[in-house]
């Protein structure tokens, strides 16, 4: 499967082509969700680190306080740290 926001790439592609329209990976997500018909379990979203594909957990606010930008902390209801102990992240979802 072929994402993209190239009008031309998507034709070529064709039933193996899905073109985006949205420009922020958050919405890009939403849209590739809502054209797919793709419906994954609660837990399974962000179950994996974006960078490095290692396997996330939720962490204590303690345990990533200093690993998060300032004031981050205060806008995250849920944080998930790497297992490996790689650093921590946030989730980008809002919740």
């Amino acid at each position: 499967m072929l994402l993209t926001r190239d009008v031309k790439l998507a034709e070529a592609a064709a039933a193996q082509g899905c073109l985006l329209w949205a420009e922020r990976l958050d919405d890009q997500l939403a849209e590739v969700i809502a054209k797919l018909g793709l419906a994954p379990p609660e837990d399974g979203w962000l179950s994996r680190c974006l960078d490095c594909d290692t396997p996330v957990q939720r962490a204590a606010r303690r345990d990533v306080r200093d690993r998060v930008p300032p004031g981050a902390l205060a806008l995250a209801r849920r944080l998930l740290g790497l297992s490996r102990g790689r650093e921590g992240l946030l989730e980008r979802r809002r919740l």
